[in-house]
């Protein structure tokens, strides 16, 4: 089946329904998902918000607001590498949740904040994001500036292969470190 992008025709922004889906379609093959595998990606053009979120792992269902894949220089455009970031965070996960290795991850809503930002830090260094700063930024306003949180960025940034117990600790290594 592969990717559906909703709407099929934008009336508020300048997107193309069908770049979204290439575009998913490798980011998803890059995370090593089935190419059939269905993906359902919702975007709410009235909204400008920076947001996407998985709103169901089986079936694959993520929504986003058109801020999330607009070009930050050009409004309402559409930007196929802010598409390819948030889409390679959560499709990087849903792969994740696949895999036996993280098994005991709780499920989306019952995650932490710590360990949302340290999942969602391994995932886009995982995706090879080129939005490094940014995501590095993001972390830190969760889990802190200091030098501990900033070690816990790097190590879940550069680990190729890591599993739920290595994030979820990584998750906790600020606070052991402010606290400490």
């Amino acid at each position: 089946m592969g990717v559906t992008v909703e709407p099929q025709a934008f009336a508020v922004v300048e997107f193309d329904a069908a770049t979204i889906a290439r575009v998913a379609a490798d980011v998803a093959a890059h995370a090593g998902l089935p190419p059939a595998l269905p993906i359902r990606i919702v975007v709410d053009e009235q909204s400008m918000l920076s947001q996407a979120r998985l709103r169901s792992v089986d079936p694959i269902v993520i929504e986003a607001s058109s801020g999330a894949f607009e070009d930050r220089s050009r409004p309402r455009r559409l930007s196929q590498a802010n598409v390819a970031d948030p889409l390679a965070r959560l499709l990087q996960r849903v792969a994740d949740r696949r895999s036996s290795a993280f098994a005991l991850a709780p499920a989306e809503e019952y995650l932490t904040p710590q360990e949302a930002a340290a999942w969602d830090v391994s995932c886009l260094g995982r995706a090879g994001s080129p939005f490094e700063a940014r995501h590095r930024y993001d972390f830190s306003i969760c889990c802190g500036f200091g030098p501990a949180a900033q070690e816990a960025f790097d190590v879940l940034w550069h680990s190729a292969v890591i599993d739920w117990a290595g994030i979820a600790a990584l998750a906790l290594v600020p606070t052991r470190g402010a606290a400490g």
